[in-house]
């Protein structure tokens, strides 16, 4: 009885086994034949089949007397469970495989590629001849150079789950240049048979006075020596700009951005990760979420950040700048300053011009090497401040702690701190005749005027 019931149990198993192998054989003989996709999409009606074929058993053992087996035992419900899922990661890896990046690496995590280097023939350009380039898979690479013309090397790689459809995708990718009024557009077609399953990177040679457009959806660019405008985006993947003569405008939505040796304007936009910009002869702005760390130095017009969190405006910036999500460091900048901010703690050494800080839930240290000539203004909410000045200083003092203390290193009779039965502080007083205004204040923290020398 008991071994009746198990074989007929183990029947519609094995049934079910044998059709997942006769699709899964066709497919390994015939490609084409997408045994995954049509099992993911029509295998509903495996488990008709299967509770039809499991119900009629049981109603032929109760006419025979025989113990009924269960509707579906637990082994079964992980089979069918490790069937979809295995089904639903082949779908997925077809379908999504050229955007899945490991690192650096662009190949897919399993599945077959392969490549094609492909060189068009050069195309002649006039100095200052305008270039697009876009692509919506792969890195692109742009170099000026001395020669006037185009030059594009075209590296195409198919993916798939064998190597002969892999193949007959990277065969299938190419890359058309158009020419155009102001000069040529550069851009890789991928047709049905290639589809989404196609990467393309290229590699591009152009005049160095050109002007530079190039547009990625998935990918890293790369633009240097270009002594032309340059813009260059790239929704996915590291962006890098060096050694450009004239303005650049950057913009990412994922991944990291490099900005180096400009001269000219540096605007960035977007979100992304790590920022650098160093060695502008210009200014350089940057708006959006980055999260950092992001990095500034030697800016000769100045640095403005603008998020949600963050608006920095700095006149010029001969030295550096880092911030990331909890901190902001500044060493060596002149003009006016201004930054408002939250839950950052703020340090700034070597400041020479107005100076004005709103923090909210963080510290705030500035040091001065030189006497003020500008008005400070300092102001946070649960943090202390922390003021450092020359002993040669002269300034007219305004500080006061909510529910902290102050701290003051210079003994003049004319700055002396005051405290109420509140348990409020407070610093007012002139040093010297002549000297600019300096207000500090905090809530639930101390205030500390130090000595810088």
């Amino acid at each position: 009885m008991i071994g009746s019931r198990r074989g007929r149990g183990g029947l519609v198993g094995g049934i079910f086994l044998v059709i997942l192998g006769v699709l899964f054989l066709v497919h390994g003989f015939r490609p084409e034949f997408n045994a995954a996709r049509l099992l993911f999409h029509w295998w509903p009606l495996l488990l008709i089949f299967w509770g039809v074929a499991r119900l009629m058993e049981n109603m032929s053992a109760r006419r025979t007397g025989q113990t009924p087996g269960p509707v579906i035992t637990g082994g079964e419900i992980f089979l069918i469970f490790l069937v979809v899922a295995a089904c639903g990661a082949i779908v997925a890896v077809e379908k999504y495989g050229p955007d899945i990046q490991m690192g650096n690496n662009d190949e897919m995590p399993f599945g077959q590629h392969a490549e094609i280097t492909e060189e068009l023939p050069a195309k002649a350009l006039k100095p200052g001849a305008e270039i697009l380039i876009q692509a919506r898979r792969g890195d692109i690479t742009v170099t000026g150079t001395d020669a006037l013309e185009l030059r594009v090397v075209a590296k195409k790689t198919g993916f798939a789950m064998d190597e002969n459809t892999a193949q007959k995708r990277a065969h299938a990718a190419s890359i058309r240049l158009v020419e155009t009024s102001r000069g040529f557009e550069v851009r890789p077609e991928i047709n049905e048979e290639g589809g989404e399953h196609t990467r393309t990177n290229l590699d591009i040679q152009v005049p160095k006075q050109s002007v530079i457009t190039v547009k990625t959806e998935n990918g890293d660019v790369h633009v240097c020596d270009i002594a032309g405008n340059v813009f260059a985006s790239t929704a996915r993947g590291t962006l890098e700009v060096c050694n450009s003569g004239a303005d650049v405008h950057a913009e990412v939505k994922h991944g990291d951005a490099r900005i180096l040796t400009v001269k000219g304007n540096v605007r960035l936009t977007g979100s992304g990760s790590e920022v650098e910009i160093s060695d502008v002869t210009g200014d350089a702005s940057m708006e959006g979420e980055f999260y950092g760390p992001i990095r500034a130095r030697n800016v000769a017009k100045g640095v403005n950040f603008v998020s949600t969190h963050t608006n920095l405006a700095v006149g010029a910036l001969p030295g550096k700048m880092e911030m990331d999500s909890g901190d902001l460091s500044m060493d060596d900048a002149s003009g006016n300053i201004q930054l408002t901010t939250r839950d950052k703690n703020v340090t700034m050494e070597n400041i020479t011009g107005r100076l004005r800080i709103e923090d909210k839930r963080g510290e705030v240290t500035v040091r001065l090497r030189q006497a003020p000539k500008e008005d400070i203004s300092i102001s946070t909410e649960s943090g202390a401040v922390e003021l450092a000045l020359p002993s040669s200083s002269a300034f007219e003092m305004d500080a006061a702690s909510r529910s902290g203390e102050i701290e003051n290193d210079f003994d003049d009779a004319d700055l002396k701190v005051t405290n109420d039965t509140h348990g409020n502080a407070a610093l007012h007083g002139r040093r010297a005749t002549k000297g600019p205004r300096v207000e500090l204040h905090t809530t639930y923290g101390p205030i500390r005027l130090r000595k810088s020398d």
